[in-house]
Parts: structure tokens; C-alpha cells; sequence
């Protein structure tokens, strides 16, 4: 989303009116080539481990092998995270170009309806195709009813469905939306089913909204609820930005304090905090963790290390390097639809090779090399496109 600030930024801010939080696009350029390396595993080294309630949690023979996974938790919560602060910041940016609350909703509702038909329509295709190569590692999700999938939910339905609902709550306060986001965290805790129940086909809504799992050609993997939570968050950061921006950036550390004492008093000790206990008494035990739903220890975790990193960001923001990441997290989406189509392409021709982590680590830096200019290219196109023209939307 469009990280762009209001005009009624208190004395205290120093970016002009309009200009962009580049903190907040480096993170989002982070994440993105963090979970290309998810992706690339799948779709090219096939080699892909999925952590499902009521399912047994993946067994590492080696520390590559989780890791390799493990890093790449953190790009789904700070999607979301992200998404909220932007539904916030773009609704200043439009009000400030003379929009209504009708228009921006619109846009808002809009965008997220492409983001759910791109996966649903397009996207779903590559993940067939990279599943039917074959995926060591990958788990059989709760439910079932059928051999296939033919829609399957993932992030960008998830983040499209919260981008409509919470483009709805953009106006509340932001003690009202860290009200809701406790509600609904707790209640995505306590709801979902005991592992005895992981066979059971549940309705197909019932899977949209909060139970992730397959039922019949459906599988979910991302429901609505258990997310909705991260992006309230966001949204109350957002808010600080637009009023102070130092005290925005103070609320992503102290509450990235918070959440990683939580994991540690909570987690360590006792292995809770989630919904599968630690499966050993090993580092790679504690922090093998359920990812479909997120569970507490899940959230707190990965969303203290994304604050901590954004408060971080936010001090050195103006090097080279950084720069390179804030193209990526620029053209999110865009990165994202190029990034499945190269690796579903890529794919091809490794259907027949076993590729080794070092291969795999070497294609994905070969990958953003490639994606690069093209990031490049469209980010200048998004810039010189008008606020109503049909690009903003992508």
C-alpha cells in the first residue's frame, strides 16, 4: 500500500507532506525476498514444509532445512502488518487529492477484490503445477475429500478479504481497533478445533473465515480471522506515523519488546503458546511453530522480530543497500505475480534434478537479479500513473 503522509502531521515530523515512510517499504522489500526463497524452494528445489494445526509438525534432519523455512515466517505478518498501515496512509494521501469516504472505500474494496481473483484465477494455476511436480517435506493439510485442489486461499485472498473489511474500520480509533484486534486473536485461539477433529471436512466458509484445511476441491490457508488481528495493528500504527512519526516508530519498539517477552516467559519454558508442543527439547523444537492458523507464540515471535526490525529501519534507512530493498517493497504485487511465473517457468526445468540448498540459495539471488530491472521499470510506471488510472491498483 502507499506509505504517504497527512497533512496534519504534528511539529514533530520531518518528512514533507506526501513523501514516502521508506522504512516501511524497505521491511516490505525485506519480506518479499525472504519469501522468494520459500518459493523457491517449492517450486524449484521442491522441497517445502508446512506447519497446519491438528497435523503433526515437519521433523528437520538439519538446521539448513529449518532455517531455510523459519525465516521466511516473518514475511506473512508483516504483509498484513504492512497492508493495515497502508489502508491508513493511503487514505490520507487520497483525502489530501480531494476524495471522499465513498471514493476511497471504493478503491480500497476494489483493490482488494483483484487481489483475490489474481490468486484464484491465475495464480492457482502455478501452484497446481508446482504441486503436481511433486513437494518433498509438504504435509497433507487438515480435512480433505479430494486428491486435488482447485481453489486454493492463500495470502492474497487473505490480505484482499482484510483489505475490504478493515478498509471498512479505517476511521475507528485506534483503542477501538486494538480492542477488536485482542478479540479476534483470542477468539482464533480458542476456536479452532482440537487435533482430534483434523479430518473433519468443515464448510466451506467455516474454512474462509477461520479453519484453514481442505475441503473437497477447496483448501484454505490463510482464513480471514485469525489475521484480521496483525492488520489492526497496522492500522494503529499507521495512525501514530500520521501524528508522530517518532512516536510511531517507539510504538513498533516497545511493542516488539512486549511480544518477544511473551514468546520468551511463555514459549521457552513451558512450550506454550501454540498449538502443537514443541515436537523436542531442542532450539529447533521451541521454534517449530504453527503457522496455519498463527498461533500466539507464532505471532508474538515473528511480529516482535518485523517491529524490531522496522525500528531499526527507521535509523538507517538512507543506505545503498536498503534503497535496493525499497524497489522490491515499492511493487509488491507486482513482484509477487513475476516472481510465481518465473519460478513456475524455472520449474520446468528442474522437474528432473535434485537441486541441493547451496543451488537453491544461488537461484534465488539469480532471481532477484532478474526481477530487479523489471521492479524498477514498473515502480517508474506507478509513479507517473495518475491516482485514478487502472496501474494504482496493482
Amino acid at each position: 500500500m502507499t506509505s504517504e503522509k497527512s497533512t496534519k502531521s504534528s511539529t514533530t515530523n520531518t518528512r514533507s507532506s506526501g513523501s514516502r515512510f521508506q522504512p516501511l517499504d524497505i521491511l516490505r522489500g525485506l519480506i518479499m525476498v525472504i519469501m522468494a526463497v520459500d518459493h523457491v524452494s517449492f517450486f524449484i528445489a521442491r522441497v517445502h514444509f508446512s506447519e497446519y494445526w491438528g497435523v503433526q509438525l515437519p521433523l528437520y534432519t538439519d538446521a539448513l532445512s529449518f532455517i531455510t523455512r523459519f525465516i521466511t515466517h516473518q514475511c506473512a505478518p508483516g504483509f498484513f502488518f504492512l497492508m493495515g498501515a497502508g489502508i491508513v496512509l493511503l487514505t490520507a494521501s487520497r483525502k489530501r487529492k480531494g476524495w471522499n469516504e465513498r471514493r476511497i472505500t471504493s478503491f480500497l474494496s476494489i483493490r482488494g477484490s483483484i487481489l483475490i481473483a489474481v490468486e484464484l484465477l491465475v495464480l492457482n494455476f502455478a501452484w497446481m503445477i508446482g504441486g503436481m511436480r511433486g513437494v518433498a517435506g509438504s504435509a497433507e493439510p487438515p480435512g480433505g475429500g479430494s486428491d486435488y485442489t482447485i481453489f486454493y486461499f492463500g495470502i492474497l485472498c487473505c490480505l484482499g478479504c482484510n483489505l475490504i473489511l478493515c478498509g471498512l474500520l479505517r476511521n475507528l480509533e485506534a483503542r477501538i481497533l486494538f480492542g477488536l484486534s485482542v478479540i479476534t486473536m483470542i477468539a482464533s485461539q480458542l476456536l479452532i478445533p482440537p487435533a482430534a477433529n483434523a479430518d473433519v471436512l468443515y464448510n466451506p466458509l467455516l474454512r474462509l473465515l477461520l479453519i484453514p484445511g481442505q475441503t473437497g476441491l477447496i483448501c484454505v490457508m490463510y482464513p480471514i480471522i485469525p489475521w484480521l488481528g496483525v492488520t489492526m495493528w497496522g492500522m494503529i500504527f499507521g495512525k501514530l506515523l500520521l501524528t508522530d512519526e517518532k512516536k510511531g516508530f517507539r510504538f513498533s519498539l516497545v511493542l516488539s519488546i512486549v511480544l518477544l517477552a511473551l514468546f520468551v516467559t511463555w514459549r521457552i519454558p513451558f512450550g506454550g503458546g501454540d498449538f502443537h508442543s514443541p515436537v523436542s527439547n531442542t532450539w529447533i523444537g521451541y521454534l517449530n511453530l504453527t503457522k496455519y492458523p498463527p498461533s500466539i507464540a507464532f505471532i508474538s515471535l515473528t511480529m516482535g522480530v518485523n517491529l524490531l526490525l522496522l525500528f531499526g529501519l527507521s535509523k538507517i534507512e538512507n543506505t545503498a543497500p536498503l534503497k535496493i530493498l525499497g524497489v522490491f517493497g515499492r511493487v509488491p504485487f507486482f513482484f509477487y505475480v513475476s516472481h510465481i511465473a518465473l519460478y513456475t517457468l524455472a520449474g520446468a526445468f528442474t522437474l528432473h534434478y535434485e537441486i541441493a540448498y547451496p543451488l537453491l540459495y544461488l537461484s534465488w539471488l539469480l532471481s532477484l537479479v532478474l526481477l530487479y530491472p523489471l521492479c524498477v521499470w514498473f515502480g517508474k510506471l506507478k509513479i507517473k500513473a495518475p491516482a485514478e488510472s487502472i496501474i494504482r491498483f496493482f
